[in-house]
């Protein structure tokens, strides 16, 4: 049976490094490149898709002079 002891671990301060930073800087690039999405989607709402482009008639191959 290990002992009992009454030692606590202390409590690390928050250090907010670059790393966090960059965090930070990438969630709020994210959030951004989302309203940015949803703005673009909601410009095509009601709106059919274009049509295909009509095919290039081919012209015909004859023998070379």
């Amino acid at each position: 049976m290990p002992a009992r002891t009454n030692y606590q671990v202390p409590a690390a301060p928050v250090r907010y490094d670059a790393y966090f930073g960059m965090l930070v800087i990438s969630l709020v690039a994210t959030l951004t490149g989302l309203v940015f999405l949803g703005l673009d989607y909601s410009s095509y709402e009601g709106k059919k898709p274009p049509s295909a482009p009509p095919k290039p008639q081919s012209a015909a191959v004859g023998p070379a002079q």
